[in-house]
């Protein structure tokens, strides 16, 4: 099983990430960010970041 290298688009931290379909998510160690694979091509994988709705809670 062979990984891929990438860098966080937030952090620029190297991640090593297991064989990937696209649409999936990630989370980055360092940020803590969660990432969504945008696309897959020979080995590279461009990853970008999923903004977290909050919900109003009305407080």
């Amino acid at each position: 099983m062979s990984t891929v290298a990438t860098l966080c688009p937030e952090c620029e931290t190297e991640l090593s990430l297991p064989p990937l379909t696209e649409g999936e998510t990630v989370n980055c160690p360092e940020c803590l960010l969660t990432l969504r694979v945008t696309h897959l091509e020979q080995g590279r994988v461009e990853l970008e970041l999923v903004e977290a709705e909050l919900r109003d809670w009305g407080q």
